[in-house]
C-alpha cells in the first residue's frame, strides 16, 4: 500500500471524523432557528394564534399552504372565498362586511379547485366563491399540476431539513443576522410572524388567508430580484411551463370545469368566475406571438356558456390598472385585485354589492393608485412603497396606511 494511499486515505478520515462532530452541533443549531421561526408549528394552532394577535405566517420548509388555508376556513367559516392559486393573493377581508377567506394557492388546477370546494363545503357551505381561471389551467401543461391529495400540515419533520438553513446561508436567502437574531428569540419585526418567510422576508399570511409582501414591496428584504418581467417574458418567449404554446383548449380540463361548476351549482354555491390580469407588456408580448395562445380567446368565448357570472380581466388597461400595480409579471396587486372586486360587486348579477365596505373600497383606490400595496397602521410605523420591479414608477404619492380589519367570525 503507497504511503499516497495511506495520506489520502488519512485525509479523507479526518474530513469525515471533523464532519461527524460538527453535524449535531450544525443540526441543532438549526433546529434552534427553524423552531424559533415557528416553522414546526401544526397551522391549526397558526390559526388560532393569528385570529387572537394577528401577523403573518408562511413556512419555507414545508408546502403547508392547502393545510392552512383549510384550518383558517375552519376557524372562520366564511360566508364569501377567493379560490385560485397564488394570483388570487391580494384579495383582502378588510373590504368586506361579511367573513371572508383567500384560499388562494390551495388550488393548482381545476381538478384540485373542485377538491378544495369539496372539502370546505363539508365543513361549511360559502355563499359566494371568487375563483380565478388561469388559463393554463385549460392546457396541456394544466394535466401535471393536478395535486394528490397528500399535503404536510406544518408538524412534519425530517432530518435533512435541519440543513436547509445552511443552504439559504450560503445563497443569501437569510442574512446572518437574521439568522443570529431568529437564533436568540428576538422578534425582528413589528408584528407577529410565523415560518421563515414570514420572519426573514417579511412576507406571509395574514388572518384572512390574503398575503402582505412587506419585504420585498416596501424594501425592508434587500435581495437581488429579477428585474422587470423578464422571467415571464422568457417563459413567453420559449413556451415554457404555464406559457406553452396551446391552441385549443384540453378537452379533459374542459369536462373538469363542467364537473366544478355542476357540483357548485348542486350545492348552491354562486361561483363568479373570472380571468385574471397580467401587466400590460405581458398581455403586449403574448398577442404577438400569433396563434400561439389562441386557446385565450377560445377560453374567453366558451366559459360564459359554463359560467353565467364571469369577468374578463385579462388586459389591466381594460379596467384603470397598469403595471405598477403588479408585483411580477404574474401576480396582480392589492390596488389591482379591488379595481376587480368593485367591477364585479357593481353588477347586480353577482350578488357581491350588499357584501362590501364600499366607502373602504373607494377611499382605498383613489388614495393609492398605481401602487402594489396598502401598508397597515397594525404592522408598525408608516411604510414607502419602492419601485420594487424598476419600471421607473411614481411611488411618491401620500400614504395614509388604513386600518386593519381583523376576518370577521360567524356571530353566535
Amino acid at each position: 500500500m503507497s504511503d499516497q494511499y495511506l495520506k489520502t486515505a488519512r485525509t479523507y478520515l479526518w474530513i469525515l471524523g471533523l464532519f461527524l462532530a460538527l453535524a449535531p452541533i450544525i443540526g441543532l443549531v438549526n433546529y434552534t432557528f427553524l423552531r424559533n421561526s415557528g416553522e414546526f408549528e401544526p397551522v391549526d394552532k397558526v390559526v388560532k394564534l393569528q385570529l387572537q394577535n394577528g401577523g403573518l405566517y408562511f413556512s419555507a420548509l414545508n408546502n403547508t399552504i392547502h393545510a392552512y388555508k383549510l384550518a383558517l376556513y375552519r376557524a372562520v367559516k366564511p360566508k364569501i372565498v377567493a379560490l385560485g392559486s397564488s394570483r388570487v393573493w391580494q384579495f383582502r377581508g378588510r373590504y368586506f362586511t361579511v367573513p371572508f377567506v383567500n384560499l388562494g394557492g390551495a388550488a393548482q388546477s381545476l381538478n384540485e379547485a373542485e377538491l378544495v370546494l369539496r372539502k370546505i363545503t363539508a365543513i361549511h357551505k360559502p355563499e359566494i366563491v371568487l375563483l380565478n381561471l388561469d388559463p393554463w389551467w385549460f392546457g396541456n401543461f394544466g394535466g401535471s399540476l393536478i395535486g394528490n391529495g397528500q399535503y404536510p400540515n406544518g408538524s412534519e419533520f425530517r432530518l435533512d431539513l435541519l440543513f436547509l438553513p445552511c443552504e439559504w446561508l450560503l445563497d443569501r436567502k437569510i442574512s446572518i443576522r437574521n439568522f443570529c437574531q431568529t437564533l436568540a428569540g428576538r422578534e425582528q419585526n413589528p408584528f407577529p410572524s410565523m415560518g421563515v418567510f414570514a420572519a426573514v422576508n417579511r412576507e406571509g399570511f395574514y388572518q384572512d388567508g390574503s398575503l402582505y409582501n412587506y419585504g420585498r414591496v416596501f424594501g425592508l428584504f434587500r435581495k437581488k430580484g429579477v428585474p422587470k418581467f423578464s422571467s415571464t417574458e422568457h417563459q413567453i418567449r420559449s413556451g415554457q411551463e404555464i406559457f406553452s404554446y396551446e391552441r385549443t383548449i384540453n378537452p379533459k380540463r374542459w369536462a373538469d370545469f363542467v364537473s366544478l361548476m355542476k357540483y357548485a351549482k348542486a350545492q348552491n354555491i354562486r361561483i363568479i368566475t373570472f380571468l385574471g390580469p397580467f401587466p400590460a407588456k405581458i398581455v403586449d408580448l403574448m398577442a404577438s406571438m400569433g396563434e400561439n395562445y389562441a386557446y385565450i380567446d377560445e377560453l374567453k368565448a366558451t366559459i360564459p356558456e359554463v359560467s353565467p357570472h364571469n369577468y374578463d380581466f385579462l388586459d389591466p388597461r381594460e379596467f384603470g390598472s397598469s403595471d405598477c400595480e403588479f408585483l411580477d409579471g404574474l401576480h396582480p396587486g392589492e390596488i389591482t385585485s379591488l379595481r376587480m372586486l368593485r367591477i364585479m360587486g357593481r353588477d347586480p348579477a353577482s350578488g357581491l354589492s350588499p357584501y362590501l365596505d364600499w366607502p373602504q373600497i373607494e377611499m382605498t383606490i383613489s388614495q393609492y393608485s398605481g401602487k402594489a400595496m396598502v401598508p397597515v397602521h397594525s404592522f408598525g410605523p408608516q411604510y414607502k412603497e419602492i419601485d420594487f420591479l424598476e419600471l421607473g414608477c411614481n411611488k411618491k404619492c401620500a400614504d395614509k396606511p388604513g386600518s386593519l380589519k381583523t376576518s370577521r367570525r360567524p356571530s353566535s
